[in-house]
C-alpha cells in the first residue's frame, strides 16, 4: 500500500531549536546522550525493548493535523491510530513529517507487511 507523503508547512519549535544549536536532525525530541543511530537501527528503547517514541513528537503532529473522526488535537480518536509513513526499524525519522493519520483496519494490514 503506497502512501504519499505530504509537505509539513510548519517547523515546530524544539526542531528550530535543534537546529540553531546544530544538533544532530536524527531525532531533535531525544534526550541528550540517548544513543540513536537510524542507519545502525541503534535506537533508545524502553523496558519491553521496544522502540522509544517521542510523546513531543505526537504532540507537534497532532496540533497541525486533528483528528480525522472529531476534528479535535487532543484526547482519543475513536477508529484511527497515529503511524510511521516509514517504520522506524526501516530508518524512518520519529519526527511530526514522517507521522500519518490510519484507519485501523488499514495500520492493521500495514502491520502485517512490514
Amino acid at each position: 500500500m503506497a502512501t504519499a507523503r505530504r509537505a509539513c508547512s510548519f517547523v515546530p519549535r524544539l526542531l528550530f531549536a535543534a537546529l540553531l544549536s546544530g544538533a544532530s536532525l536524527a531525532d531533535p525530541y531525544a534526550p541528550p546522550g540517548t544513543p540513536l543511530d537510524h542507519e545502525r537501527g541503534d535506537f533508545a528503547r524502553d523496558k519491553r525493548g521496544r522502540i522509544q517514541r517521542s510523546t513531543a513528537t505526537v504532540t507537534a503532529f497532532r496540533a497541525e493535523h486533528p483528528c480525522p473522526s472529531t476534528g479535535l488535537n487532543a484526547g482519543p480518536c475513536p477508529g484511527y491510530v497515529i503511524d510511521h509513513i516509514r517504520a522506524l526499524r526501516r530508518g524512518g525519522a520519529d519526527l511530526p513529517h514522517n507521522l500519518q493519520w490510519q484507519s485501523r483496519a488499514a495500520a492493521r494490514e500495514k502491520d502485517r507487511v512490514e
